[in-house]
């Protein structure tokens, strides 16, 4: 059954049958392209975080954990981390200073 505006089946219409079997005769659809699960897990396991860590935090797949650690080891090899003791805990403040912006992780 196919209703179109104001609850009318046009399903019914010959003519309407006739022309959609006729214009559908060779059509084949395309499969579209999906990611399997293992391509996304070889991505996210094998691909450096130098150049694809944005696209893997924006995957969501990777425990904070390992995406914390790979952040860290980034900065570190960039230089641009910096300790400083926290006046609160008995714990460094590590600082990534990136442009004019400064994030604080809590070890």
């Amino acid at each position: 059954m196919i209703v179109w505006k104001e609850q009318q089946d046009i399903s019914k219409i010959l003519e309407l049958q006739s022309f959609l079997r006729v214009k559908g005769k060779g059509h084949k659809p395309k499969k579209s392209l999906v990611f399997t699960s293992e391509d996304i897990s070889k991505f996210l396991n094998d691909a450096s975080d130098d150049q694809f860590l944005l696209h893997k935090l924006a995957f969501g797949s990777r425990k904070h954990f390992q995406i914390y650690t790979a952040r860290l080891r980034l900065a570190k090899t960039l230089q641009y981390l910096y300790s400083s003791p926290s006046a609160r805990q008995n714990s460094n403040v590590n600082l990534m200073k990136i442009g004019n912006w400064a994030r604080c992780y809590f070890m």
